[in-house]
């Protein structure tokens, strides 16, 4: 689904989502389900941004608006557009957060450095079984009367890339969409 995502964002004027050019796609079918990819434009002087560092206020901004950008551009989207983006929250996330995987992700932080996050681990254990609860996830938006919207997938840190100017930091691109 990444290259139909790249598909729509060319229709949209340069530089309102800032995304590297795509060359060439192929896209992962039933005939073949092992070899998609994208061919991009090679980006150049990026600055790679961790989790652990701080972005300016002004170039999170930045992002702010691709990723609302993204999301009004898919209010725009025919019946048939949305029909191309057919997995729901459920098919795209419950693999990642099965109950092994958060109880190995609770026992981490419970175990990590002096233990100093136990009343918050205990606290997120608690909230967790309602927000992994994918049917309600699922839900959510017809129960509030939102329109549903395309949603980047997997924004991090590392899925933006930025330039350095001076002590800012530019939003060059906004890669990976996991829808």
């Amino acid at each position: 689904m990444e290259v139909t995502v790249y598909d729509h964002l060319k229709k949209i004027p340069k530089g309102v989502i800032p995304v590297a050019e795509v060359w060439y796609a192929r896209r992962f079918t039933e005939s073949n389900p092992l070899k998609g990819y994208l061919i991009m434009e090679y980006l150049n002087n990026i600055k790679a941004v961790h989790i652990f560092e701080n972005v300016p206020l002004k170039s999170m901004e930045q992002v702010l608006r691709a990723k609302a950008a993204l999301e009004a551009l898919s209010l725009r989207f025919t019946s048939e557009e949305k029909k191309q983006f057919t997995a729901n929250f459920t098919e795209v996330f419950a693999d990642f957060y099965t109950e092994e995987a958060v109880e190995d992700v609770v026992k981490y932080f419970r175990d990590f450095g002096d233990k100093k996050f136990q009343e918050k681990i205990n606290k997120l254990e608690k909230a967790l079984p309602n927000l992994l609860d994918f049917p309600a996830v699922e839900r959510l938006a017809d129960e509030i009367g939102m329109q549903r919207v395309l949603c980047h997938g997997d924004l991090w840190s590392m899925n933006l890339l930025w330039r350095p100017s001076g002590d800012d930091l530019n939003l060059a691109a906004m890669i990976d969409y996991q829808v």
